[in-house]
C-alpha cells in the first residue's frame, strides 16, 4: 500500500496541473489531457485510446485530484481487447486524507473467447488513528460454467483488536472460517 501511494507525491501532482490541457491525434490513437482548478482543489486528467487493424483496442485514463487542505486522489482506468474474444480491465483508485488515512482499492476483470472469466478485487484502508482494513476476493468461471472463488478480511482497530474472516470452496461447499482477538492477542468470541 505504502509504495503505491508514495509513487504520487505532492511534487509530481505539480508537475502534471502546470502542463495544462494537451491534445494529439495520429493514425493509429488519440492522447487527451488537461487539468481544472477551483474552489476546493485542482484536478488533472489523461485520456488514452488506441486500435489496430486486427481489431485490438487499448484504452485508459487517469485523474489526479488535489484538495486545498493537503488530502489527494488517484485513479486509473485501463481496458484491453485482442478481437478475438479475449478482455481484460482494470480500475485502480487511491487516496490520501489530510488527517493522514488513506485507501486503496483495485478490481481487475477478464474473460476468454472460450467463455472462461475471473474478477478480482483488493481493498485497503487504513485510519488516521491507526485501523486498518484489508480485503480480497477472486471469482473464476472456467470454459464449461463452474465457479470457484475465496474472500478474506482482515481488520484491526485503532485499540488493536483484530478480525479476520475467510470464505471459499472446500470439495465443492462454501466455508466461511472467522477468527476475533482482544487487544493483548486473546481470542475471543466475534461479535
Amino acid at each position: 500500500m505504502t509504495h503505491r501511494l508514495n509513487r504520487f507525491p505532492g511534487i509530481v501532482l505539480a508537475a502534471v496541473f502546470a502542463m495544462g490541457g494537451v491534445g494529439a491525434v495520429s493514425a493509429e490513437g488519440a492522447v487527451r489531457g488537461g487539468f481544472v482548478s477551483g474552489d476546493h482543489g485542482r484536478a488533472a486528467s489523461k485520456q488514452w485510446a488506441y486500435s489496430a487493424d486486427s481489431g485490438a483496442r487499448v484504452a485508459g485514463s487517469r485523474r489526479v485530484y488535489q484538495g486545498d487542505h493537503g488530502g489527494w486522489g488517484w485513479s486509473r482506468k485501463q481496458t484491453a481487447a485482442d478481437g478475438q474474444g479475449n478482455a481484460y480491465r482494470r480500475n485502480t483508485q487511491a487516496y490520501r486524507g489530510p488527517e493522514g488515512g488513506s485507501g486503496y482499492k483495485t478490481v481487475e476483470r477478464g474473460h476468454s473467447a472460450d467463455g472462461s472469466a475471473y474478477k478480482h478485487k483488493k481493498r485497503e484502508i487504513n485510519g488516521a488513528e491507526g485501523s486498518r482494513y484489508l480485503s480480497e476476493s477472486d471469482v473464476r468461471r472456467d470454459g464449461n460454467g463452474e465457479v470457484t472463488g475465496s474472500r478474506s478480511v482482515k481488520a484491526e482497530g485503532a485499540a488493536g483488536k483484530t478480525y479476520e474472516s475467510s470464505i471459499s470452496q472446500q470439495e465443492g461447499q462454501w466455508v466461511r472460517e472467522a477468527s476475533c482477538a482482544d487487544a493483548a492477542g486473546n481470542s475471543v468470541d466475534c461479535r
